[in-house]
């Protein structure tokens, strides 16, 4: 199957994980509570919220303790617990710009973009000149897909600081977000012209690069972040990218298992990972791998598509149909994974939900998908139609498979739009079921 094609969940994820920086703005921030702040910067997170918590109960009203303690908290990746304490900050000093966006920062983190938002853009009123609450914003938008406000945001960053190395990079990721890969490497670069030694601006080129076609750079790049900080799980997931896209299979195994060591909930990587335990035949490795993953995101419908596909290679119909469905529950609007269990429903004997889920993924294409995803479909009926996509002489099984590769060939990650279907879009006709050696009968 298209490599590209089926990353897309993994790619967007990582193009933005890497900018999901925990900045503490630890510049400003009140910090009349010297040791506190001092076992901060140590990285001291437990000793620094002990120190909080002494200083609270030597002074309930004040605010930077509470300040601290969040920030500790955050970088223990407790963000509940940190918004809990910039909220009591900002009770305590409603104007407090600073409360405003790390909070934003902690919501952002737990998926909640459009608290961010709504904080982000409090601390701008406050302090219309606040670069990092833009850039905070423009994070929120990003990852909510709004990738135009974000870059409006970023922009305004730069505008106020021309030398704010993060805005570059961030707003590097909102132009991959819209295909803009050129300018993605532009901001990357730019970046890395202040700072010589930023990790994420070169990860983040090495992901464009990939993007680019041009993989052996982003290996280059990626591997200048590694050297960086050895311990950079984001560098190690985009450098399996690019190894995975000169056919370096292994290479990308030995990179996506590192940032695992790293960080054993690292999501991108399991779903690198599996991806590339598919492409080398481990389909059940794939598929562990893909269950590690859905374990940390159960909401993650690309998850359940993906394994369905490593089902489906071995054979394993019942699973893999099962597995079309979460992704179906997760995303009404996924016509391969209808499409997907369409075939499967014919193959095991249910003609009836088969079809009725084939001519789901038919009606959805026109309905919602692009003018390219539109044109593709068409060809591929009309090339079924000439039986030349039909794997007339194979097992059920790489009929299957030989089908679904034509179909997801066809339709590429491009980004669906809203459209009305014409009168001439009647694709609704027809046995939709793939045949693969002249019955109707399924396996027992």
């Amino acid at each position: 199957m298209d490599r590209h094609y089926l990353q897309r969940g993994w790619l967007h994820a990582v193009v933005l994980v890497g900018f999901m920086v925990l900045w503490a703005w630890g510049d400003e921030v009140p910090s009349p509570l010297d040791f506190g702040q001092e076992v901060l910067f140590k990285d001291a997170w437990k000793t620094a919220i002990t120190q909080s918590n002494a200083a609270m109960w030597a002074n309930p009203e004040g605010k930077e303790a509470y300040i601290n303690r969040a920030l500790a908290h955050a970088n223990l990746g407790e963000f509940e617990n940190a918004i809990i304490d910039y909220t009591r900050a900002i009770e305590l000093a409603p104007k407090y710009k600073e409360a405003y966006a790390n909070r934003a920062l902690a919501y952002a983190n737990l998926g909640k973009f459009e608290n961010a938002i709504e904080d982000g853009t409090q601390a701008i009123e406050i302090d219309p000149k606040y670069k990092e609450a833009y850039t905070v914003r423009g994070t929120a938008y990003a990852n909510l897909g709004k990738f135009g406000n974000a870059i409006e945001d970023y922009t305004r960053a730069i505008e106020i600081d021309p030398k704010y190395m993060e805005a570059y990079t961030v707003r590097g990721a909102a132009f991959a977000g819209f295909g803009k890969f050129e300018k993605a490497v532009e901001d990357c670069t730019r970046a890395i012209e202040i700072d010589p030694n930023y990790k994420v601006a070169y990860s983040n080129r090495g992901l464009a690069y990939v993007r680019r076609g041009k993989s052996q750079i982003a290996i280059e790049d990626c591997t200048r972040a590694i050297q960086l900080d050895p311990n950079y799980k984001e560098a190690y997931v985009n450098r399996g990218l690019a190894y995975a896209g000169l056919g370096k299979f292994e290479k990308a195994v030995e990179d996506y298992t590192q940032a695992i060591e790293i960080d054993p909930k690292c999501k991108e990587a399991y779903g690198g990972r599996g991806w590339v335990y598919e492409h080398l035949g481990k389909f059940e490795e794939g598929i562990e791998d893909y269950t590690r993953l859905i374990a940390l995101e159960p909401n993650n419908a690309n998850a359940f598509y993906q394994r369905a596909a490593a089902y489906v290679k071995l054979n394993d119909w019942e699973h893999a149909a099962a597995d079309c469905g979460e992704t179906i529950r997760l995303n009404p609007v996924d016509h391969n994974a209808y499409w997907l269990r369409g075939q499967l429903y014919c193959q095991l004997g249910d003609k009836q939900r088969g079809e009725a889920d084939i001519a789901v993924a038919e009606e959805l294409i026109v309905l919602h998908g692009s003018a390219e995803q539109k044109a593709a479909f068409m060809e591929f009926k009309k090339r079924r139609a000439e039986n030349k996509v039909q794997g007339n002489s194979g097992s059920k099984t790489e009929s299957i498979v030989e089908k679904w590769d034509a179909w997801e060939r066809q339709l590429l990650e491009k980004e669906p739009r809203q459209q009305s279907p014409s009168e001439d879009d009647d694709v609704s006709k027809g046995d939709r079921c793939v045949n693969t050696d002249n019955r109707d009968e399924s396996r027992r």
